[in-house]
């Protein structure tokens, strides 16, 4: 924490009493202490003090610093937001020190800098940004915010984007301990520093939601600021391709996969025939206008979602995603049950999402299901297909364990195969909230209006 003082006034306070002694020594006795007053400002602190009687000086403690000073008061500057305790002592030659008074003040810090801004806006249609190696992402101004960085001297940030309501729960110390910090922090600052600036942006944001992007930056005289801008996403129009998916469906499968651990060969897996019905629910995602969430594919039932994209007649259902954290650190996670090559393999975790299933529906509305498929690189560069057997819900414990959530005995049985389904009825609204996990951005349903 830097401490930049200036002690205005540099008379010394009317020195009030006799020294009998003439000075050395202490024999005139011990000094009054300094009763304290303070004012002070965002970032910085005035103490004062009445003239103590026969003090000739006084000490002004902060941080762990003494300065000395002949005047009733002492100013600190360029503070940062923070509690403060300052401590007083009046000397004089021939008498024992003061005890030192004390007081204590909370900054809050500058509002505002001019050596540093931070602009919020929404992302353009379509706005794309190619990040090197292949990766592209296009933004829209109901999924992104954006956040223009410039300042001067800058030498050390952190940010972070909360959506309000949540972050109206948190304290400042929170919200910054929750903040993020580049890879390359140099090659940031060093844009940030510039005339242009940095600009990141902010993805997977909910549609006509208000969100809170904050920052912290400090500068190369160690002055610290802290601080935040709202805004609100767009929203969009669900067009008539997702609306015909929005609805109840009835489904049935024909294959159960069991699953039972064994202590010295691990996890069995069977396949075999059984029928199995059951109904699910698609909703519009606040993700965008392509996306849906699918509530209960899941032998756990509902409140257990994932999510689907749409395109033109096809939805595709994705797995290998997680549904977030409980309280104690488990992660509820959508793992793949997987046959390579049509030999069954068992549950596996890739590096991203995969199709569990892929409807298509026909222009008189009956849908036909596949199972998901998609190819696979081994580490010795030979390729093959894999095929989504059974999906569902399981726990990776903090330890990195496989746990089964819902199953109280083994084996564990889930539903597996392709899916027969026909729509039930179109609800007009469902929105999801499980307070136990905290779900995606894209597994959180809108209403439809």
């Amino acid at each position: 924490m830097m401490i930049a003082v200036a002690a205005f006034g540099f008379a010394a306070c009317e020195k009030t009493g006799d020294d009998p002694q003439g000075g050395g020594g202490n024999k005139g006795g011990k000094l009054a202490t300094p009763e304290l007053t303070e004012t002070h400002t965002e970032t910085s602190i005035t103490v004062s003090w009445g003239a103590v009687e026969n003090a000739e000086a006084y000490i002004v403690n902060l941080s762990g610093k003494t300065y000395n000073t002949e005047a009733c008061e002492y100013t600190f500057e360029k503070l940062n937001a923070g509690k403060y305790t300052i401590r007083v002592g009046a000397k004089a030659e021939g008498y024992e020190d003061s005890d030192l008074a004390k007081i204590e003040v909370t900054l809050t810090g500058a509002t505002s800098v001019d050596w540093f801004t931070q602009t919020v806006s929404l992302p353009d249609v379509d706005e794309t940004v190619d990040y090197g190696e292949g990766q592209v992402m296009v933004y829209q101004p109901y999924n992104g915010v954006k956040a223009l960085w410039k300042g001067t001297g800058v030498d050390d940030i952190t940010y972070a984007l909360f959506e309000s309501a949540t972050a109206e729960q948190l304290t400042d110390t929170e919200i910054k301990n929750k903040m993020s910090t580049f890879e390359n922090p140099a090659g940031a600052l060093e844009l940030i520093n510039s005339e242009e600036g940095l600009e990141i942006i902010y993805g997977g944001c909910k549609a006509n939601t208000n969100y809170t992007a904050y920052v912290w930056v400090k500068n190369t005289e160690g002055m610290e600021f802290f601080t935040k801008n709202e805004i609100t996403t767009s929203d969009f129009d669900i067009p008539a391709e997702t609306q015909a998916w929005i609805g109840t469906w009835n489904a049935k499968t024909s294959q159960i996969l069991s699953i039972n651990v064994d202590e010295k060969n691990g996890l069995l897996y069977d396949l075999s025939a059984q029928e199995s019905n059951f109904t699910f629910t698609i909703t519009a995602s606040t993700y965008g206008p392509e996306m849906v969430v699918i509530d209960g594919l899941s032998v756990l039932g509902e409140e257990n979602p994932t999510f689907g994209y749409i395109d033109k007649n096809t939805l595709t259902i994705s797995t290998n995603l997680s549904l977030g954290y409980d309280a104690n650190g488990n992660n509820y996670i959508w793992l793949p049950c997987v046959a390579v090559d049509g030999e069954l393999v068992g549950l596996n975790p890739f590096n991203s999402e995969v199709p569990a299933h892929t409807l298509t529906m026909a222009e008189n509305g009956t849908v036909t299901c596949e199972t998901g498929k998609f190819g696979v690189r081994f580490n010795d560069g030979t390729e093959a297909e894999a095929e989504v057997v059974s999906t569902d819900v399981f726990v990776i414990t903090p330890d990195n364990l496989l746990s089964f959530p819902g199953i109280e005995e083994f084996p564990a049985v889930y539903r597996a195969g392709a899916m027969e389904v026909t729509k039930a009825a179109t609800p007009t609204a469902k929105v999801l909230n499980k307070p136990a996990k905290n779900y995606s951005l894209m597994n959180t349903s809108v209403v439809l209006r």
